[in-house]
């Protein structure tokens, strides 16, 4: 793969991804299980627990929480009190564990650590 397919072809932006669902990207899931067609791709940034992503003065914290797949992650950006959690909280909710990849008891744990590490 050429460095192009670190890059989203409609956005430009580099593709990020946690070590444990990097198979996901390089290997995608049957059209069955995903809801649009996902290339094949090799991630430009691997984002670990306790990593931090910036924008400019954003800064980011990479929170590992796996339970909707083993390598779902959380942004948490302390300075300004936001999280982004994608597939792993919504409100009033929480993403699905029944698909490749979830765990009911690892969703469990994270959503604890989340409270937890989110809490003034």
């Amino acid at each position: 793969m050429g460095d192009n397919a670190r890059v989203s072809e409609h956005t430009g932006a580099l593709i990020a991804v946690h070590p444990l669902d990097a198979h996901r990207l390089t290997n995608p899931p049957e059209a069955r299980w995903a809801p649009l067609e996902i290339p094949p791709c090799v991630p430009a940034v691997e984002l670990q627990e306790g990593g931090e992503i910036r924008f400019g003065s954003i800064r980011l914290e990479v929170l590992h929480t796996p339970g909707h797949t083993e390598g779902s992650v959380c942004l948490l950006a302390r300075d300004d009190g936001r999280l982004y959690s994608g597939d792993t909280l919504f409100a009033g909710s929480f993403g699905r564990v029944d698909l490749p990849g979830g765990s009911a008891e690892a969703m469990v744990d994270s959503l604890d650590r989340l409270r937890q590490s989110t809490t003034p």
